[in-house]
């Protein structure tokens, strides 16, 4: 097995290692779902910048670039679809009002708009709005973030 192939499959196992260690946690609130749902996009983000930059994604992420910083290099290289970067961007926003909100409270309304650009594309999307609790809809999305962004990150 080739080093580049070695080292995609060591990423692959990190990052479902993350994800079962870190992100599902079924004790956790709507804030704290969310918070993780931005460290899962994150985390993907870097990996996906680093696939692509390779040796070059070192001194570009050295500069600690903030979050959005990270999503625009991503749309400017158009790695990823419009529609999935407005989601991350939507995401980013109510992060950020959580993060600096004290004794913040997520309703349904405010996490519907996370998935509006990607709703068709989510398995039984049409449905799920209407019926799911918070939690179970953020961790749906974090699903569907790893799912997608993951495999983009070791090609």
């Amino acid at each position: 097995m080739n080093k580049k192939v070695e080292a995609d499959m060591k990423r692959r196992i990190n990052a479902i290692s993350l994800i079962q260690q870190h992100i599902v946690d079924e004790n956790s609130d709507a804030v704290s779902l969310i918070l993780r749902a931005h460290l899962l996009a994150e985390h993907l983000i870097e990996g996906l910048l680093e696939s692509y930059l390779e040796e070059k994604a070192k001194p570009i992420l050295e500069l600690e670039l903030n979050f959005y910083k990270k999503l625009q290099l991503i749309e400017g290289y158009e790695l990823l679809p419009k529609n999935l970067i407005i989601s991350i961007k939507k995401l980013n926003k109510l992060r950020n009002r959580c993060a600096h909100t004290l004794g913040m409270k997520i309703t349904n309304e405010e996490i519907k708009p996370l998935f509006a650009e990607i709703i068709e594309e989510m398995p039984y999307g049409d449905t799920m709005l209407d019926e799911e609790e918070i939690k179970v809809l953020m961790l749906r999305y974090m699903g569907w973030l790893a799912g997608y962004l993951a495999p983009k990150t070791w090609e």
